[in-house]
C-alpha cells in the first residue's frame, strides 16, 4: 500500500508539471487596457508583436462639448493609442490634430468610423513612426516672441512671416484672432507667436535689424508689430501668456 501511495504521488507531480509546461507553450493572448483622462479615451496594447501603423488624424467640426472625446473614442474602439496631439478653436469651429498608433488591420475600419461621424470631418495620413526616424534636433541659437495688433488686411500673415523667413527664423507656435474693436466697429486683428533660429547663426544675423524691419512693416500696415527676445525656458509661458 505504501509503494502504491508513492507511485500515485509521483504520477500526480508529473501530470502537474505537464500541465504547467503546456500552459507555457500556448501563445499569449493580447490584452488591452483602457484609461480615461480629461474626457478623452486612450488605449494601449500590452503585446509588442502586433504590426502597428502610425497615422496622423486631422479632424474639425463645429465647437461643442465632447468633440475631442468622441473623436478619440473612435481610435480607442479600434485598439489604437493617441500620442502627440494639438487642438484649438477656430471661430465657431474646433480642430484637433493627433498622431496615433494602431494595428494596420484596423486602419480601414477607423477611416470608416471617422467618416460616419455626422458633425466632424476627418482626414487620415499614414506616416513613418517617429521611432524609425533618425532625427537630430538642432540646437536653438535665438528665440523671439512676435506680436501684432491692428486692422485686418488681406495677406497680413504672409507679409509678417515672410520677414521672419527671410532672416532664417522658423515659427514654433503661432496664433491669430479677429475681433470687433470697441469703438468704430473696425475689425481688430491680433497675431502672436514664437520663432527660432538654429545654430550655427550666420554672421549677418542681427535681431535688432529684424525688429527694425518688422517695425517698418507695422508702420506700412498701420499696426503695432514687435519682436522681443526670449529665453528658452520661457517659451511656453510667453506664448500662452501665463
Amino acid at each position: 500500500e505504501q509503494s502504491h501511495l508513492l507511485l500515485c504521488l509521483l504520477l500526480h507531480k508529473m501530470m502537474a508539471f505537464s500541465t504547467v509546461r503546456a500552459a507555457l507553450a500556448r501563445p499569449l493572448l493580447l490584452s488591452k487596457t483602457f484609461s480615461v483622462s480629461a474626457g478623452c479615451y486612450f488605449s494601449s496594447n500590452t503585446s509588442t508583436t502586433a504590426r502597428n501603423t502610425s497615422l496622423i488624424i486631422n479632424a474639425i467640426g463645429l465647437d461643442r462639448p465632447g468633440i475631442v472625446s468622441d473623436v478619440t473614442k473612435q481610435v480607442t474602439d479600434k485598439g489604437g493609442n493617441v500620442g502627440d496631439a494639438q487642438a484649438s478653436k477656430l471661430g465657431r469651429y474646433f480642430g484637433i490634430m493627433m498622431q496615433i498608433q494602431i494595428s494596420a488591420s484596423e486602419k480601414e475600419a477607423l477611416e470608416q468610423a471617422l467618416g460616419n461621424m455626422k458633425d466632424v470631418q476627418a482626414s487620415i495620413l499614414q506616416v513613418q513612426p517617429a521611432a524609425d526616424l533618425e532625427v537630430t534636433q538642432p540646437k536653438i541659437a535665438y528665440s523671439g516672441k512676435f506680436e501684432l495688433k491692428g486692422a485686418s488686411y488681406p495677406g497680413i500673415v504672409h507679409r509678417v512671416t515672410s520677414v521672419l523667413s527671410k532672416h532664417g527664423l522658423s515659427i514654433e507656435t503661432m496664433g491669430t484672432t479677429e475681433e470687433i474693436a470697441p469703438y468704430g466697429g473696425t475689425r481688430l486683428f491680433k497675431m502672436h507667436g514664437i520663432a527660432h533660429a538654429f545654430e550655427p547663426l550666420p554672421k549677418t544675423f542681427d535681431s535688432s535689424q529684424i525688429r527694425e524691419e518688422l517695425g517698418d512693416l507695422g508702420n506700412d500696415l498701420n499696426c503695432d508689430l514687435t519682436l522681443e527676445d526670449v529665453e528658452e525656458e520661457s517659451f511656453s509661458k510667453t506664448f500662452y501668456g501665463s
